[in-house]
């Protein structure tokens, strides 16, 4: 009897350490989720803030290649130069220099910017994936559309067609059969 008490006192020990253990996994779980939580919505913020930068960028080289295109549109040949303002009467001659902003400084934004343009003017995903699929399929060779109307490649041409097994010139030119 006395075993037997013992063993069950092990049993009962054992499970108490099993459930121990198990409501410390599940604690030490639920702080990896909240670091993660955590950590996800700093970045959601750090990239709307980064993407809010790169839209007002973006709007201000646009702005000012408008702006640009206008002036140039109306003047072709208009160049920015410098204006001289005359002095009011109650300013001093210090306060009337007004610093200009040469045109390095107004292009050094747009190179900063310059590989976010390319991000934006990659094609999507869905372009891409066609354009894969037309050049991934087997036995098709992607041919100018007009060809279509020229009776050397037309099905339906009259009088004695060439053989099905001979391939255009333009085929044969490219040398796609050569390996």
């Amino acid at each position: 009897m006395d075993c037997v008490e013992e063993q069950m006192r092990h049993v009962q020990e054992h499970k108490g350490r099993i459930k121990a253990e198990q409501k410390r996994f599940q604690e030490e779980r639920c702080k990896r989720i909240d670091k993660q939580n955590q950590l996800l919505s700093e970045e959601q913020e750090k990239l709307s803030d980064e993407d809010m930068k790169v839209l007002q960028a973006i709007e201000k080289v646009l702005v000012f290649k408008s702006e640009r295109a206008q002036m140039l549109s109306v003047y072709p040949d208009a160049v920015a130069q410098p204006v001289a303002v005359e002095e009011e009467k109650g300013l001093s001659g210090d306060s009337s220099n007004v610093p200009l902003i040469s045109a390095e400084d107004e292009i050094e934004e747009p190179k900063l910017l310059k590989k976010k343009l390319k991000k934006l003017s990659r094609m999507t995903v869905a372009e891409l994936q066609q354009k894969v699929n037309l050049k991934a399929s087997s036995n098709i060779i992607v041919v100018p559309h007009h060809w279509c109307f020229k009776r050397k490649y037309s099905q339906d041409k009259l009088g004695i067609g060439e053989p099905a097994w001979k391939l255009s010139d333009f085929i044969k030119r490219v040398g796609i059969t050569k390996k």
